[in-house]
């Protein structure tokens, strides 16, 4: 095969695989419109309130590393759980540079509801494909997310 028709097929390839993760990203934005639109949280905030949930006391550092978000989108978000009395932010007395996250009652309230940061579609979607074909397809896109890391540390997914 010539070098022209490698780079034809690879720009179709990676034609399809940009199309196929917007169309993706589209249903994930209307999942969660529909998922504030019933829980009064979006899926980043849900995100949040379940890796706040998950931990003792986590920092927003510590929560933007799981979720893989940049301390600056994380703090908006966290405002925003804070305002719907969902987080509350504590001082660390030994450290006033530290503020540990402590979901409320309220927040566990809604935890216990049990909604799906996926969204319908996507968890639907993802139910119809065998087991094997959805390992395969988790290991592709991790590999894919690798290869396009940036480095940042505050997304790099440490624990």
């Amino acid at each position: 095969m010539s070098d022209r028709q490698n780079d034809t097929e690879n720009g179709r390839d990676s034609s399809r695989v940009v199309d196929a993760l917007r169309r993706i990203m589209r249903a994930h934005d209307l999942d969660s419109r529909a998922l504030e639109s019933e829980y009064g949280v979006t899926a980043p905030q849900l995100l949040c309130l379940r890796a706040a949930a998950a931990g003792d006391h986590l920092t927003a550092r510590d929560i933007a590393r799981r979720i893989h978000l940049s301390a600056s989108t994380l703090v908006g978000i966290l405002d925003r759980l804070e305002d719907k009395g969902l987080i509350e932010r504590l001082r660390d007395p030994a450290d006033r540079r530290r503020a540990p996250l402590q979901v409320t009652p309220r927040g566990e309230a809604l935890l216990e509801r049990d909604p799906s940061p996926l969204g319908r579609r996507l968890s639907a979607a993802l139910a119809r494909l065998g087991q094997s074909e959805r390992e395969r397809l988790g290991k592709s896109l991790a590999r894919v997310a690798d290869l396009v890391d940036d480095g940042d540390s505050s997304t790099d997914g440490s624990n």
